[in-house]
C-alpha cells in the first residue's frame, strides 16, 4: 500500500539520489548537486523550520517520490507546493495522487485555503499534471529562476479550497 509519511533521517540518502538523477534535476529550480554533508546540515536547518514540511510517497517499503509544502503562511492560510517523482516512476500516476493528497492534507490539517506552486513552462508533463488536479495558472514569472547558466521564466498555478 502506498503511503506518504514524514521525512526522516533514513529518508536523506534516497531522495538525494533522486533529485541528482539527470532526468528530474532539469525541471528542478534549486540546486540538486548537494554533498550528503550538505544534505545533512540542510536537514538539521528543516527539523526547526515550521514553514517546512516533506512527505515520502513510500508503495511496497520503495520510495517513489516525495511532495512538499513550504512557505507555509497560517496567518494568509496558504502554502507553496512541489513534487518530485522517482525517474523510473514518471507517468505511473503517482504524481498526481501526491499532488492530492498534500492538497488534502493542507486543507484538512493545516487550514490551508491557497496552494501554489511555480514549474518551468518547458515541464509539459508537471503542468498536465497540475492541471488533472485542478490548478489554474496565475500568471507568469520572468526571469525568475536563473537555472543553467541563463535566466528562465516561471509559469505560477493555484488551487484554493473552493476550487
Amino acid at each position: 500500500m502506498a503511503q506518504l509519511v514524514p521525512l526522516a533521517k533514513g529518508h536523506l540518502e534516497e531522495l538525494r539520489q533522486i533529485r541528482g538523477d539527470p532526468e528530474i534535476a532539469k525541471w528542478l529550480i534549486f540546486p540538486s548537486d548537494i554533498s550528503a554533508v550538505e544534505q545533512e546540515r540542510w536537514f538539521e536547518r528543516y527539523l526547526r523550520d515550521e514553514t517546512y514540511k516533506i512527505w515520502v510517497f513510500v508503495e511496497s517499503g520503495v520510495v517513489r517520490g516525495y511532495g512538499q509544502l513550504r512557505r507555509i503562511d497560517r496567518l494568509h492560510r496558504s502554502a507553496e507546493l512541489g513534487v518530485v517523482v522517482a525517474p523510473n516512476d514518471q507517468g505511473s500516476g503517482r504524481g498526481r495522487r501526491i499532488i492530492r493528497r498534500l492538497v488534502a492534507m493542507a486543507r484538512e490539517s493545516m487550514g490551508i485555503h491557497r496552494v501554489w506552486l511555480s514549474v518551468l513552462p518547458d515541464n509539459e508533463r508537471a503542468l498536465k499534471a497540475y492541471r488533472a488536479c485542478g490548478f489554474i495558472m496565475d500568471g507568469i514569472l520572468r526571469d525568475a529562476a536563473f537555472k543553467d547558466g541563463e535566466f528562465r521564466d516561471l509559469v505560477v498555478m493555484s488551487r484554493l479550497s473552493d476550487d
